[in-house]
C-alpha cells in the first residue's frame, strides 16, 4: 500500500506529456510578449512596426545602443515591472471580488468533506512528531514544497498572461503610450477587418479565462492519502459521538 498514493493514477507518459504541453504554451506567451514589446519599440522608433522592419547588418549596427537599451529594457519589463504591476492587478481584482454581494447561485462552495483515507498536512505533521516518524515527515514536507511550487507556478503563469494581455491592450492602443506608428495588431484589424475583430475578441476571452484559471480558482482543502492516521481520526470521532 502506497500511503501517498492517489486513487487518480496518472502515468509516467501521460504527465511527461502535460508537462511539455504547458511549457510549450509558456513558450508561445513568452514568444508573443517578445514580439508585442519590439513592435511597440520599432514603431515608436521608426513609426513602423514590426511587419514592415526587415533585418540588415548594417542597420543594427548603426543601432546597436537603441538594441542593447531595448533588451535591457524588455528585462527590466518582465523581471520587475509585470510582476508588480501583476501583483498589484491581482490583489486589487480580489479585494472587489470579496467586497461585491454577489447572488448566492453565482458563489463557488468549496467541499470540505474528508475524503475516504484523506488526512490534512497539519494532521499528518503533528502525527508524525507524536510518532517519532522521520518517514511521515518527510512525506510531509514532500508534499508542501510540491503544493508551493504548484502555487509559484499559478502566479507565474497567471503573470505571464497578464504580461501578454497588457502588451497587447498597450500595441491595439498605442496612442495611449503616445506611439502614432503602425503596430502589429492595429496592422491586423486594419488588414483583415471583421475577422480580425472577432480573433482578438477570442483571444482576450481566452486570456481572461486563463486569468480566471490561474489566479481566482477557488481552493479547494489539501489532503494526503495516509489512511491508517485517517482510521485513527474516524475511530476518535466515533469515540466521541458515542458510536461503537
Amino acid at each position: 500500500m502506497n500511503p501517498t498514493g492517489n486513487p487518480q493514477k496518472i502515468t509516467l507518459s501521460t504527465g511527461l506529456s502535460l508537462i511539455e504541453k504547458a511549457q510549450e504554451l509558456r513558450w508561445t506567451i513568452e514568444l508573443a510578449t517578445a514580439v508585442l514589446f519590439a513592435d511597440l519599440v520599432l514603431a515608436w522608433r521608426t513609426g513602423q512596426g514590426i511587419v514592415h522592419w526587415s533585418i540588415q547588418a548594417d542597420q543594427l549596427l548603426a543601432n546597436t545602443g537603441f538594441v542593447l537599451v531595448s533588451v535591457l529594457a524588455y528585462g527590466v519589463l518582465k523581471s520587475a515591472v509585470v510582476p508588480l504591476a501583476a501583483e498589484f492587478f491581482r490583489n486589487l481584482l480580489w479585494l472587489l471580488l470579496v467586497s461585491f454581494p454577489w447572488p448566492q447561485w453565482l458563489r463557488t462552495k468549496r467541499d470540505n468533506s474528508r475524503p475516504v483515507g484523506g488526512v490534512l498536512p497539519s494532521e499528518l505533521q503533528d502525527y508524525g512528531y507524536k510518532k517519532n516518524d522521520p518517514a511521515l515527515l518527510e512525506i510531509y514536507s514532500a508534499h508542501q514544497k510540491k503544493k508551493s511550487a504548484e502555487v509559484a507556478n499559478e502566479l507565474s503563469a497567471g503573470q505571464s498572461v497578464f504580461g501578454v494581455l497588457a502588451l497587447g491592450f498597450a500595441n491595439y492602443f498605442p496612442s495611449w503610450l503616445g506611439v502614432n506608428g503602425i503596430t502589429l495588431l492595429r496592422e491586423f484589424s486594419t488588414t483583415f477587418t471583421s475577422v480580425s475583430e472577432s480573433a482578438l475578441w477570442i483571444a482576450l476571452c481566452f486570456g481572461l479565462f486563463a486569468l480566471k484559471m490561474t489566479w481566482f480558482s477557488p481552493t479547494e482543502l489539501d489532503w494526503i492519502h495516509y489512511p491508517p492516521l485517517y482510521e485513527e481520526i474516524q475511530r476518535r470521532r466515533r469515540q466521541q459521538d458515542g458510536i461503537s
